[in-house]
């Protein structure tokens, strides 16, 4: 943001701030910075603690707790690092528990959209560890027992044989392929429960993957955009117009 700069939220975004239901609620939130060029880079020291009832509510379970402060401490990671924490209302949490990657596997195991489609990118990007991509798997045997997930894979590549058995970064997790899978099946399974950022993904993988592009995969591409465009999202509504004008032309 630079100097004068403001910004909007929708009613959806998840802010962090604990507001009582049936409260109208409008806020101003104005950031300081002592040094004005970036100079407080790395200093950790200016920073508050997460609220209270944020921790608290990650640590008993929340999924939607853990998925806030998963993004709090993920943003952290951009200005310090969070090896050098030390927060007094979580000063009893270990290092694990606060890797913004473990609490989004705590959420998304639960079913959590935001967490399921944040890992999906991670995943796609390939910035997740080797026994991260293994708990991945877990999750996502939990949250689909039976495995399939159709034409997701074209391979017979079974859940729990993706990544590689020992976690300790052999060639499984080099592998480009097995890391697009998972994030597509994260992304799926976000999809499902209406995450539009999921759904265009989902979509815009469909349409990458090969050319040209099967039945099936122009199908679930139309499908998941459609479904973000029936939530108002401008970018799914462009990609399903101009879609539609390649399937007519």
């Amino acid at each position: 943001l630079a100097t004068g700069d403001a910004v909007m939220h929708s009613w959806r975004v998840k802010h962090g701030v604990e507001i009582p239901e049936n409260q109208k609620r409008a806020s101003l939130v104005i950031w300081f910075s002592r040094g004005g060029n970036g100079e407080d880079h790395g200093d950790i020291s200016f920073l508050p603690p997460p609220p209270t009832w944020l921790a608290e509510g990650a640590r008993s379970g929340d999924d939607v707790a853990q998925f806030v402060l998963a993004s709090a401490m993920e943003s952290l990671s951009f200005y310090c690092d969070t090896n050098d924490i030390s927060f007094n209302d979580i000063q009893t949490w270990s290092l694990q528990e606060l890797h913004p990657h473990n609490l989004l596997i705590n959420s998304a195991i639960q079913g959590n959209a935001d967490a399921l489609t944040r890992l999906g990118t991670l995943c796609r990007e390939r910035e997740m560890s080797s026994g991260h991509g293994k708990m991945i798997e877990e999750v996502l045997m939990k949250l689909r027992p039976a495995g399939a997930y159709g034409r997701l894979d074209s391979d017979p590549l079974e859940l729990g044989d993706i990544m590689d058995d020992d976690g300790g970064g052999g060639p499984a997790s080099e592998d480009v392929y097995c890391w697009r899978l998972l994030a597509r099946m994260l992304w799926f399974e976000a999809a499902l429960r209406g995450n539009s950022s999921a759904q265009i993904a989902l979509a815009d993988e469909a349409i990458e993957s090969t050319f040209p592009q099967t039945a099936e995969e122009l199908l679930m591409a139309k499908t998941f955009y459609t479904l973000a465009a029936q939530q108002g999202d401008d970018a799914a509504r462009a990609a399903l117009s101009n879609m539609e004008k390649l399937m007519r032309s």
